[in-house]
């Protein structure tokens, strides 16, 4: 994986639309909609193959998008590293990779705005209930092991090399940790990107 061409490629994305909008609520429907996200290396490709679509449609699949380049590029920084190995099944609906054999999905996100500037100072048990609690109903529900990267600015879905300090870092020092999600315990922990050290 390129990880400069996809940091190039989000960088673009952030210039040329530059805003952070969903455009309707996040479903499965719509997600069939703009599959074509999937197949679509480039910014300018992306835009090209949306040209037909209503302003909303294209907000979502940027969005989509964007989100699925900086989840690849982040499970990759993963895997780099030697206690960490990936899932063979691309597919599988809750494991992304293991680190020393546990198995966690990977999520990323910016703070929610009811933590506001404490987010990286904030009780991490309040916090991961909060994303299990608040995550779709949709078709990638569930409660199992996660991992949350939380960034400070949706922006930083462009900043790969601030990813990958953050990610070496957690890993250099990983300690698996439970947390309650709600209904059970799992395994999960949160990487914190763009903060100030509390």
């Amino acid at each position: 994986m390129n990880i400069n061409f996809i940091e190039q490629q989000l960088k673009q994305r952030m210039e040329q639309h530059n805003h952070n909008q969903w455009g309707r609520v996040q479903n499965d429907s719509r997600d069939r909609v703009t599959r074509l996200i999937y197949n679509t290396k480039t910014w300018e490709d992306l835009t090209n193959n949306l040209s037909g679509f209503d302003a909303d449609t294209r907000d979502y699949a940027i969005m989509r998008w964007t989100n699925f380049l900086y989840a690849k590029a982040t499970e990759y920084l993963f895997c780099q590293h030697d206690i960490v190995r990936p899932e063979k099944n691309k597919y599988h609906k809750t494991i992304d990779f293991y680190i020393n054999g546990i198995g966690y999905d990977l999520k990323s996100s910016v703070c929610p705005k009811s933590f506001g500037a404490r987010c990286n100072d904030c009780d991490k048990q309040e916090l991961v209930t909060w994303f299990y609690e608040n995550q779709s109903r949709q078709g990638r529900f569930h409660l199992s092991n996660r991992l949350f990267i939380v960034l400070k600015h949706w922006r930083q879905r462009a900043e790969l090399n601030l990813a990958s300090i953050a990610i070496n870092d957690f890993l250099d020092n990983y300690q698996k940790e439970k947390y309650y999600n709600g209904s059970n315990q799992c395994y999960s922990g949160v990487l914190f990107i763009g903060f100030n050290k509390p």
